[in-house]
């Protein structure tokens, strides 16, 4: 049976803790939505190579910490469908934060090099980098054609010598296993039918005998397409690395915690976490939140949401999973409305969000068991317990050490704004975030202007 030990407290680093003797610091950091740098080199969107930039010129100012938006693995062969709070998985990264430029298969291919260099790729290399937006459709068009040849190059040097990096390779797909032939699988399986309908989102619009892992069908299909699956595979690997070679890179920039993940509240019904473990989601519900002033229409944010019940069938194996895998290559994990693991605002489908109702989950098991990972992984942990905070949430987070979320914006009683001096002292202090306006829209009262025009009061 799984056996689960929870420690006391989640893990705090010494610079922080009240604990021990001395002054408690305080440390700062920024946090950026890592698709938005620009750099140079980089490809029309912010990738590893601009977060270690990053981090390496931060860290001599004084900054300990760089938070991250959600880094998961999105859609590869849809890369439109862009939002971070929307994954097909929390358990992968999306490769399109890859920088194929710092690649061994780079530097050594002279035909690949020449590839880049060519006045067509070099023009549409520009048309994304001059670009005010992220053109990720043109971004994922230019970085997959090169991480292609680069795959090849592999295959051909590297594992037909078994190399150092090929042995690797080996031991990292021997390591994540059967979840990670699974995703690669989805991806490839999505491409597929991706290229026969521009309008498949999903294995929801796959035939039915493709939208289940075990079929006959798919086991054909992962016999007949195995190059593309281990590219897929050699993807996620290349992500990895490139995180933790930022995460170093912060460290040997003086900073003493480093790099935060995000983890999101939730995944995309049609991606790949749901069609390889569908029972464990409940598909006609959808996660949001109630009415409340900020959203006085509540919130329906159409992803499914974890039965409970399955969690605890399962010893909650997903969860672990999920957990664990969010916290590897960081120093932090910022886990977006902590309040999930006590009560998730499901919505009915066809309904809106004001038709919800409260699910429960087990606070006590799921905070135990992101307190012993927390400890395992040695990663501090942040809750964003913002809007509708239940006092069960607020009496069990403090006492484990799992630091809150305080939103400067927020952070007032009527009309007063509270000094910093008067904020909760386990933390994580921003002025905005990802959910409400940045700083400039709310001094101008634009923000109430956007949403007289879309109705929202």
């Amino acid at each position: 049976c799984r056996l689960v030990v929870a420690p006391a407290t989640c893990y705090e680093p010494n610079i922080l803790s009240y604990e021990l003797p001395g002054p408690t610091e305080k440390i700062w950091g920024v946090s950026v939505q890592l698709y938005t740098l620009r750099t140079e080199k980089n490809w029309g969107m912010g990738d590893f190579s601009d977060l270690k930039q990053l981090v390496t010129e931060l860290g001599p100012q004084g900054a300990d910490i760089v938070g991250l938006n959600p880094i998961h693995s999105l859609y590869p062969s849809n890369p439109l469908h862009c939002s971070p709070y929307s994954p097909s998985s929390r358990n992968f990264i999306n490769p399109l934060y890859i920088d194929a430029t710092t690649l061994q298969e780079y530097q050594d291919s002279a035909e690949i090099q020449a590839y880049v260099a060519s006045d067509d790729f070099q023009k549409q290399l520009q048309k994304a980098r001059n670009s005010s937006h992220v053109e990720y459709d043109r971004v994922a068009s230019l970085k997959f054609s090169i991480l292609e040849m680069a795959f090849t190059h592999f295959e051909k040097h590297d594992q037909a010598h078994q190399s150092y990096r090929s042995a690797d390779f080996g031991h990292y797909c021997e390591e994540k296993g059967r979840d990670l032939e699974l995703q690669a699988t989805y991806e490839a399986l999505f491409e597929h039918f991706k290229a026969r309908d521009l309008s498949s989102w999903g294995w929801n619009c796959w035939p039915t005998d493709y939208q289940t892992p075990d079929s006959t069908r798919v086991q054909d299909f992962v016999v007949h397409s195995k190059d593309r699956i281990r590219f897929y595979m050699y993807l996620q690997w290349l992500a990895e690395q490139q995180l933790a070679y930022a995460q170093q890179a912060a460290l040997d920039a003086g900073m003493r915690v480093g790099i935060y993940r995000d983890l999101a509240v939730g995944v995309d019904r049609g991606g790949a976490d749901v069609w390889a473990h569908r029972d464990n989601y409940v598909l006609n519900a959808s996660v949001g939140a109630p009415p409340d002033t900020v959203a006085p229409q509540g919130q329906n944010w159409g992803l499914p949401p974890f039965d409970p019940n399955q969690l605890h069938e399962l010893a909650y194996k997903p969860f672990i999973e999920m957990v664990c895998a969010n916290m590897q290559h960081c120093a932090a994990l910022r886990i977006d409305h902590v309040m999930a693991i006590l009560r998730l605002w499901w919505c009915p489908p066809d309904k809106t969000a004001d038709y919800g109702v409260y699910v429960n989950y087990p606070l006590q098991d799921l905070l135990g068991i992101i307190k012993l990972e927390s400890q395992r992984q040695q990663c501090l942990i942040f809750g964003e317990d913002l809007g509708t905070v239940p006092p069960e949430i607020e009496a069990a987070l403090p006492p484990a050490y799992f630091y809150s979320n305080e939103v400067v914006l927020f952070s007032r009683i009527e009309d007063h704004f509270l000094a910093p001096e008067k904020y909760k002292a386990r933390a994580l202090t921003c002025i905005s975030n990802h959910d409400i306006p940045t700083l400039k829209a709310w001094w101008n009262c634009n923000d109430l202007d956007l949403r007289q025009e879309l109705g929202i009061y």
